[in-house]
């Protein structure tokens, strides 16, 4: 059976945003993930904390029955994490994990997402793989 990973980037706290659209935006790109690939084990690979938009993504991937796997530096340890089917900790500071997070994929969905986010789809893109973009606002 076919194996894809498809990464997932999105807003954290502090930033604020519409939890409802986020969820909304997600299961959208995951239902069209499906479509595009049935018969296919999907793992969802994110930044490993089971905060912010990471959280609904994680949530949604595990009703669906994906696997789930978290890449993130050693400060992602001062956050609670999402458990994850399997647990990649690359580097120190946040954005030591990047290369590594966008090397294992073979699609990438953002939901906003700030700089190293947008950085990480932007790589992907250039890479040829595809990419499912959402803006979502931020709230004030």
């Amino acid at each position: 059976m076919k194996k894809i990973k498809v990464g997932f980037v999105g807003y954290c706290p502090p930033t604020r945003f519409n939890v409802d659209e986020a969820r909304r935006m997600i299961i959208e790109a995951f239902s069209m993930i499906l479509a595009e690939n049935p018969d296919t084990n999907i793992t969802l690979v994110s930044g490993l904390c089971n905060v912010g938009s990471l959280a609904i993504a994680y949530e949604e991937a595990v009703k669906l029955g994906w696997r789930t796997v978290g890449i993130a530096c050693e400060k992602a340890k001062e956050h609670p994490h999402f458990p994850v089917d399997e647990k990649i900790i690359v580097g120190a500071e946040w954005g030591d994990e990047s290369t590594a997070f966008v090397s294992s994929l073979d699609m990438i969905v953002r939901v906003g997402a700030g700089k190293q986010g947008r950085r990480e789809t932007e790589a992907v893109k250039a890479s040829g793989r595809p990419a499912f973009e959402y803006e979502l606002p931020v709230l004030q």
